[in-house]
């Protein structure tokens, strides 16, 4: 069908020719839709049909493209006028349309055709609302403009019908002493980082793990960079970490994200690439008999957004440290946190799961120290600073604030005290309840195993 903006440049001819071909083209497909069979003959009417559809269309819309006269305001300003009118039931429409189209011209049945294309709900989506504003495209075509923008809208409108999935909120990321830790810096010179003024280079250790940020002045070091290398790392691990590079669709970020604006997306992104580019670490696996790891940096080039994918490409010496790295559960809804609003949740939802995994079928499993959430939260303010100066506003507030926050866990203290003093707030422990979380059955049968394996070795060793 002529969208509504090139419909203006269509003759009353034209018109009154294209509704009798799209007449035709109906008794075709009702015709088809009782008999579920399609001849050669009617194949090729219904072909000649839509072929003179498509001649006249072209026509008119050749019109519509020279009457812009390649402003692309203009041509912004009718996709973005498309786009604002469309509901999901128009996509739902088209994209049911499309695949009618498909299988009347090739003989296969709707089914088939689904399966065989295989497209989750938001590709579908995109592509049947970039089918509404094909003249636009053509427009930048012919002009030679960037269509960049209209992409851009067309992404932003499918991430308004296709929010954040929450139907499979958990993957699985593989992480060591170095990824929870750097998930949880927030370097702050003077107060826990040191600046060389003459390099410009800012160090901080956390944790045993020894951080160099090059040109820090110029970085604005933010959580959303090491979000960033969470949902990398995230993305390697579910490609089956076969090599170091990672390609994440801009649109799939911005889904999992809980993002909106794509030109704000791409220019954080950006930023966040060229603050782990210009990071390295160090630092002693904690493992038994495991490595020094001596200025490693993260990525091995900067990234780069290309046609809305994200490229990464990891360090060499730094994905083999991954690979070696062992997997935990990580609940996807961790990236759709608001961190603006709630500046320590991602600290502290990324400590809660570390933590339940490490401690997997121990009694300790869902039980956590203030002091160890604390100490995550980077931002909160340390205990030694405010000490009992105002303690509930500058410490306890905002951490109960940013725990509230976590959508898929409950929590209490476990000596709940509306009246605790500043001593046993920080001594408190913090009792977690998941409303959902992976079954760790076999998991934990498969370490008893390796376990009795391990003792049933060591028994052989010893002398009769």
């Amino acid at each position: 069908m002529i969208i509504d903006k090139t419909r203006q440049f269509a003759t009353d001819e034209e018109l009154q020719e294209l509704d009798k071909l799209y007449q035709e083209a109906h008794q075709l497909e009702d015709k088809f839709a009782v008999t579920h069979d399609i001849d050669e003959e009617m194949k090729n009417v219904f072909i000649n049909i839509h072929t003179k559809i498509d001649c006249i269309e072209k026509q008119i819309e050749k019109r519509y493209i020279l009457s812009l006269n390649g402003d692309i305001t203009l041509i912004l300003r009718d996709t973005k006028n498309i786009l604002d009118h469309l509901t999901k039931d128009d996509i739902q429409h088209s994209e049911k349309a499309f695949i009618t189209l498909m299988s009347k011209s090739i003989g296969v049945p709707i089914d088939e055709i689904r399966q065989v294309n295989n497209m989750s709900d938001d590709i579908a989506c995109f592509l049947a609302i970039a089918s509404y504003v094909v003249s636009q495209q053509r427009a930048c075509v012919y002009y030679k403009l960037e269509a960049e923008s209209i992409s851009n809208l067309i992404l932003e409108k499918t991430i308004q019908f296709y929010p954040l999935d929450k139907s499979n909120l958990f993957t699985m990321i593989r992480q060591n002493t170095a990824t929870n830790t750097l998930s949880k810096i927030h370097p702050k010179i003077g107060k826990n980082a040191e600046l060389d003024m003459i390099t410009g280079v800012a160090t901080m250790e956390k944790d045993g793990l020894t951080i160099t940020m090059q040109e820090f002045k110029k970085l604005n070091v933010r959580t959303s960079a090491f979000m960033l290398l969470d949902y990398a790392v995230m993305c390697l691990t579910e490609a089956g970490s076969k090599k170091p590079d990672v390609i994440i669709p801009l649109c799939d970020y911005m889904k999992d994200r809980n993002l909106t604006s794509i030109e704000e997306t791409r220019k954080q992104v950006k930023k966040d690439m060229e603050t782990l580019y210009n990071i390295t670490i160090s630092f002693k696996d904690k493992k038994k008999g495991g490595k020094n790891y001596i200025d490693i940096r993260l990525l091995g080039a900067k990234g780069i957004i290309k046609h809305d994918m994200i490229y990464m490409y990891f360090n060499v010496p730094f994905y083999q440290m991954l690979l070696n790295s062992p997997v935990m559960p990580l609940c996807k809804e961790i990236f759709a946190l608001d961190t603006q609003k709630y500046p320590h949740s991602y600290h502290l939802f990324r400590k809660i799961q570390e933590h339940k995994n490490m401690n997997a079928g121990k009694r300790n499993e869902n039980i956590i120290s203030v002091k160890a959430l604390l100490n995550a939260a980077n931002g909160i303010p340390p205990p030694e600073e405010v000490k009992n100066r105002n303690y509930k506003a500058r410490i306890k507030k905002p951490f109960e604030d940013n725990m509230n926050a976590l959508q898929l866990i409950t929590w209490k203290y476990q000596n709940d005290n509306p009246d605790m003093d500043f001593d046993t707030f920080l001594n408190s422990n913090v009792i977690i309840d998941w409303k959902s979380y992976p079954d760790q059955t076999k998991r934990l049968q498969a370490k008893a195993e390796k376990i009795e394996k391990i003792k049933a070795k060591k028994k052989k060793k010893q002398p009769q």
